[in-house]
């Protein structure tokens, strides 16, 4: 984790390769899914994160995982079948919320996607600037949130 942490992907790559070489446990895999998504090998880290979800299918962090890498991929529903799992998994999983709300969003289903933003926010209120809302006034941000 170190390695990928410090931008030595190829380096945390090896080292995940080797300890699934030893042991394929889901966190190890989970771990060189989310190095290849980082290094946009997508297809890699669909696999990985699928092997994964094999092993350990109640991980809402590997789930929206595999849900990330299906939304690089445009497999949008497919995004949205992993997020809605995470989501029920792990209710309190905000992240998941966020990245549904993201799909929702650009599908245009704005009403779902502010629900899963409002719900993301309740359960992190520290996630505001992470929402990609950049085309959004001050006044509509607010009205979305039910503050104004």
């Amino acid at each position: 984790v170190a390695y990928a942490d410090e931008g030595r992907l190829m380096d945390a790559i090896k080292v995940y390769n080797q300890m699934i070489d030893q042991v394929p446990s889901a966190e190890a895999l989970g771990n060189r899914a989310s190095v290849y998504y980082k290094m946009g090998a997508y297809d890699r880290a669909l696999s990985d994160y699928t092997k994964a979800i094999a092993i350990l299918p109640r991980s809402a962090r590997i789930l929206t995982g595999r849900g990330d890498a299906h939304y690089k991929k445009g497999h949008y529903e497919a995004a949205l079948k992993d997020y809605t799992q995470a989501i029920k998994v792990n209710k309190l999983y905000y992240y998941a919320y966020s990245h549904r709300a993201n799909v929702y969003r650009l599908l245009k289903k704005y009403s779902l996607a502010q629900k899963d933003y409002n719900e993301a926010l309740k359960l992190n209120p520290y996630l505001w600037e992470l929402l990609p809302l950049n085309k959004i006034t001050m006044k509509r941000r607010l009205i979305i949130l039910h503050i104004f």
